[in-house]
């Protein structure tokens, strides 16, 4: 990486961002790569990624706030119900009496 530290380089939302990808960071490289490099969706994720990256930093650069909120709600209408099927999976707390 050509960066040592993000201080001052981030805002508080990337850096929330790779808090949440720090535990997949730290996993042992001989475990990730091999799951990576025979997933036969990785290369068309990381296409995805490419564009997606592109579409987001033209957005922020066109400093349009309409067309941000757009990008925002659709991405939230992808990833906002896996996030909360994923709570819903989780058991129920009990109740102390």
């Amino acid at each position: 990486m050509k960066v040592r530290s993000l201080d001052g380089l981030a805002s508080t939302s990337f850096r929330r961002l790779c808090e949440l990808a720090a535990p997949i960071l730290h996993q042992a490289p001989d475990l990730t790569l091999p799951i990576q490099a025979r997933n036969p969706a990785t290369p068309g994720l990381f296409d995805l990624l490419d564009r997606e990256l592109a579409s987001w930093r033209a957005l922020v650069e066109a400093n349009d706030l309409g067309a941000f909120g757009k990008k925002l709600a659709e991405a939230r209408s992808v990833l906002t119900p896996s996030v909360t099927a994923a709570r819903s999976r989780r058991a129920p707390r009990r109740r102390r009496p």
